[in-house]
């Protein structure tokens, strides 16, 4: 289990929140890096490391586990990535 930290939990709620008001029609990096108030890059950098991190579970050792896929748990403001 990784603990999510400040910055990535609220990107993550942000996204969430935008994609069920299908408020995204295209994702620009330096809009949401605007909401954040932080540097583009870091924003990118962060993206990029949460797509990671998912996606070297989902194909690598979470099939070994049978049907177990990495998901998000909320606990207070803090997300939880369960691997």
């Amino acid at each position: 289990m990784i603990k999510l930290n400040q910055v990535e939990s609220k990107i993550i709620d942000r996204l969430i929140q935008d994609t069920s008001r299908k408020n995204i029609k295209s994702f620009n990096i330096s809009h949401y890096a605007k909401v954040f108030d932080i540097n583009p890059a870091l924003f990118e950098k962060t993206i990029n490391y949460l797509e990671e991190i998912y996606l070297l579970k989902k194909h690598g050792e979470a099939y070994t586990w049978g049907d177990n896929k990495p998901f998000l748990r909320k606990e207070k403001q803090s997300y939880y990535l369960h691997l």
